[in-house]
């Protein structure tokens, strides 16, 4: 009877986009917790961080030919058991190196999770010809808030090991019954989907592009593991609800992915992307100057607005430029906005453990100022006129 499941395809991949980050926004918001119970300062923690992305870069140059091998659906079905699981035995971790072992086992699950998805949301696209890529990885930033949200809420009720066995105990089942019959759309050229077969051929164009999100991007990251660290810091070292900074800047991230089509509709591409960057600066410096919680979460929810809209008017800038090489030019980008993502945080760190928390955010200023420089390199980005108000409007 349950294989006799029948999704709509939209749905169904936004709700897997949304249930996969729900437990890794947990973790993030427990940072703080299991910093504090293994006893690290900022930059053996910021070692420890390091294993994600290492994991996720030395996988992601295989994980597009074992997509293609295996299938995305079977891609699914086992790495979600084994990301869930990967996340748990972050509670069992007993000193930096074991924190490094199985941060980095969570990068490898990941970064399959990841390409899986975004492949098969980029094949909904073409099959259903509805643009949806941006709303996914709205509902991605939804689940990562509730997951931070959950985090904050439990942090002090249990063990970091419990809370997360119980979170990915709950979503399992829930991820498990939306990959059921899933749709299989194995007709897209494999060469397409791999970045490493063009990287001789990308124009000069797409590199000014990735560069666009690579300021963005590191700012993401950079919320993503210091936002608790931050308040943390802010409140003293017995402070509770220390996710709440990261669960604001992940609610307005997802606010503006859910806003930024009609915008970018209403005032074209280039200008939405510079305005945005700027409120992203403006968010920024107000956590640099904060001297309260209320100034520094205005400041979080400043950068989650500014930042949100980037990636998904680069994916679509990176596609105009030309329709044979689509897939290859949007993983490419995807690729070099993942490392702008993870080596980021480390970097900080490191400045962070011998300065402040705020010092070491200073560093994203160059990033993201040349994200504003390069804004103008979206001007390759040909709206498509099929529908797109109906499909703003189609959810």
């Amino acid at each position: 009877m349950i294989k006799s499941i029948s999704w709509n395809p939209i749905f169904q991949v936004m709700g897997i986009f949304f249930i996969q980050p729900v437990v890794l926004g947990v973790w993030l918001a427990l940072i703080p917790k299991v910093q504090s119970g293994l006893n690290l300062d900022t930059s053996q923690l910021a070692l420890g961080l390091m294993g994600t992305p290492a994991g996720m870069l030395m996988t992601l140059p295989f994980a597009g030919k074992m997509a293609n091998t295996f299938g995305i659906r079977k891609i699914l079905y086992i790495g979600f058991p084994v990301y869930f699981f990967s996340i748990t035995l972050i509670g069992q971790a007993g000193g930096l190196y074991s924190l490094l072992l199985v941060l980095f086992l969570v990068g490898v699950c990941g970064s399959f999770l990841t390409l899986a998805l975004n492949v098969h949301a980029s094949r909904v696209e073409k099959h259903t010809r509805r643009v949806i890529m941006n709303r996914c990885h709205g509902f991605w930033s939804l689940g990562i808030m509730a997951g931070s949200f959950l985090g904050s809420v439990l942090e002090s009720e249990s063990t970091v090991w419990l809370i997360l066995i119980i979170c990915a105990s709950a979503s399992f089942p829930l991820a498990l019954l939306l990959c059921l019959g899933l749709p299989s759309y194995e007709n897209v050229n494999s060469a397409e989907m791999s970045p490493a077969l063009v990287i001789t051929q990308f124009p000069a164009i797409l590199i000014g592009i990735c560069f666009f999100t690579f300021g963005i991007s590191m700012t993401e990251g950079a919320m993503a593991n210091w936002a608790s660290v931050y308040v943390k810091e802010m409140q003293g070292s017995e402070a509770q609800g220390t996710g709440y900074g990261f669960g604001l800047f992940a609610a307005f991230v997802a606010f503006g992915r859910f806003f930024g089509d009609s915008l970018k509709i209403k005032l074209g591409t280039i200008k939405v992307a510079r305005i945005f960057v700027i409120i992203s600066i403006l968010g920024l410096i107000f956590l640099v100057i904060a001297n309260d919680l209320w100034l520094a979460l205005a400041g979080f929810a400043l950068i989650g607005l500014g930042v949100s809209v980037g990636f998904p008017l680069a994916v679509t800038a990176a596609a105009s430029i030309d329709d044979k090489r689509e897939a290859s030019y949007v993983a490419f980008l995807s690729l070099i906005a993942l490392i702008g993502f993870l080596v980021g945080p480390p970097i900080i760190g490191f400045l962070a453990n011998t300065t402040s928390i705020k010092t070491g955010l200073t560093m994203l200023f160059p990033g993201l100022l040349l994200s504003l420089f390069l804004s103008s390199k979206l001007r390759s980005s040909k709206p498509k006129k099929r529908n797109d108000q109906k499909l703003i409007m189609s959810l």
